[in-house]
This record gives structure tokens, sequence and C-alpha cells, in this order.
């Protein structure tokens, strides 16, 4: 089934169906967005009308681009402001005020309320 513009797209085909949305026929390609199944995988791909910001979704990885805010299987880059009360972050473990190390029992602590810091080792 397809919209008269050809901008609605019900693909019911055994091996391949999909929905899309725009002018797109196939997973990552052109701008709109596109979910279906292509060479036996789910996938999703959503573009901007330019094309310079998406989110695809390949069946085993996520990919993520847009201004502030990059994901792919191996690195994420944020830009702006990141806040945490938990966690870790390269080995450290973020606690109340101060980063841990659990294998070492180092802290650096970072006073919230007063102006100092300091580094313990015990």
């Amino acid at each position: 089934m397809r919209a008269q513009n050809n901008y609605i797209i019900l693909q019911n085909d055994s091996s391949n169906p999909y929905i899309s949305i725009g002018n797109i026929t196939a997973y990552n390609q052109n701008n709109g967005i596109w979910l279906g199944r292509n060479n036996n995988t789910n996938k999703i791909s959503i573009r901007n009308s330019t094309g310079t910001q998406y989110i695809l979704w390949d069946g085993t990885n996520l990919n993520i681009l847009t201004p502030n805010f990059t994901l792919s299987n191996t690195s994420l880059t944020v830009k702006g402001t990141v806040s945490s009360t938990q966690g870790d972050i390269g080995g450290w473990s973020i606690q109340d005020q101060w980063l841990q190390n659990s294998s070492s029992n180092a802290l650096i602590r970072l006073s919230t309320t007063s102006s100092y810091w300091d580094l313990i080792n015990s």
C-alpha cells in the first residue's frame, strides 16, 4: 500500500517488509523514517530532512548523531552538562561528595560546600 504522494509506504514483502515515512525505501537510505526487516534483521532508520542527524538501529548496534550527543557501538560523546550522583567513571566510583577507586581504596574528595580537595590513599 502506498499513499498517493509516495511519502507513506507500507511494503508487505514477505522477506523484507517495511513501513516508511518520507522519500525512503530502504534502511539508512535518504531522509525520513524507515522501520522494517532487511536481510532477516529488524532495523530502524530515522534521519532529519538534511540527513545530518539520525538514529540508526542495525539489529545489533544503536547509532545516534545530533549536535550535542553522539553514540556509536564503541563511544559516547556529550557536549554540555553531565551530572550524576552514582555510577562509575574509569574505575572510579561516584560517591556523595567524592570519587573512590574500589581496587585501591584511594579517594579523591571534592568539597561541595567549601573550596578544597584532597587525595587519600588508605
